[in-house]
């Protein structure tokens, strides 16, 4: 991290086996890892091996919640801790200004408004501002 920079690696889907996910920001959190699917939705996901007890998934689960409610500002996030979990769980969503408009992404107010708000979640999740380069423009899918 020279410099305070961050170092991304994003991937775009736009085909295979996990069609829904079109931006996934890498796995130097491994388990936890941002990706953007295909509602606009910025998720925060863990990832489990397929071993991994029941118990021990709901406190990850439980640990990575609270951390969201102690570091990110109220209402910036919705949190999913329930429901099915299966070898990876959206624990949290973002809404980082994206919407679907007949079956295409756009931005809902403005490119500047969703780099906003993506940077924000991103900073805080990998630690230190990111490149203007590594944040990936969104394109109808």
């Amino acid at each position: 991290m020279p410099g305070g920079v961050l170092d991304i690696d994003p991937e775009c889907y736009t085909c295979g086996t996990a069609p829904d996910t079109i931006l996934n920001f890498g796995w130097s959190k491994d388990p936890e890892y941002l990706e953007i699917n295909s509602n606009g939705r910025l998720n925060l996901k863990v990832g489990f091996e397929e071993s991994t007890r029941d118990e021990t998934k709901q406190y990850d689960i439980a640990r990575i919640a609270e951390r969201i409610r102690i570091t990110y500002r109220r209402g910036t996030y919705e949190l999913r801790e329930g429901g099915r979990i299966g070898r990876s769980k959206t624990v949290a969503t973002f809404d980082v200004g994206l919407s679907v408009v007949d079956g295409l992404l756009e931005f809902s107010q403005s490119r500047e408004n969703t780099l906003r708000r993506l940077r924000e979640v991103l900073d805080i999740f990998y630690g230190a501002p990111i490149k203007e380069s590594a944040t990936a423009t969104p394109k109808s899918a």
